[in-house]
């Protein structure tokens, strides 16, 4: 959450903290990127694991850290990506909802394979 500077009559301007809206603009896929990344330790394995170029796991990425306005990875040159103290209960939290992402699937499939059955018509 960014300080807003609010102008008063008083001297100085006071500062307010605003509330950060949810804007449900972080899709399934781009926590999974996230999650790849942070698991492979580098762009590159992310991507070979994802199925995905390089280039787009990294757009992904700073895309993600953009909308965040926070950095998720700390880039290390010799060592690739590191997760940042943020980025690392981030990535708890992705994990969590791609578990129940995932099992939100597996609860549909079932239920649509239970309404299988006989159609009468008299």
């Amino acid at each position: 959450v960014r300080p807003v500077l609010k102008k008063t009559t008083e001297s100085k301007p006071k500062q307010i903290v605003a509330e950060r809206k949810p804007t449900n603009k972080v899709s399934l896929r781009t926590l999974r990127t996230f999650v790849t990344v942070a698991e492979s330790g580098t762009i590159s394995a992310a991507a070979q694991k994802l199925g995905r170029s390089q280039a787009a796991v990294s757009a992904t990425i700073s895309d993600f850290e953009a909308l965040l306005g926070i950095p998720v990875f700390f880039r290390k040159p010799t060592k690739g990506l590191v997760l940042t103290p943020v980025g690392e209960i981030l990535s708890l939290e992705a994990k969590g909802l791609l578990a129940h992402s995932d099992e939100f699937e597996t609860i549909a499939g079932a239920m649509g394979s239970a309404l299988e059955g006989e159609l009468s018509v008299a």
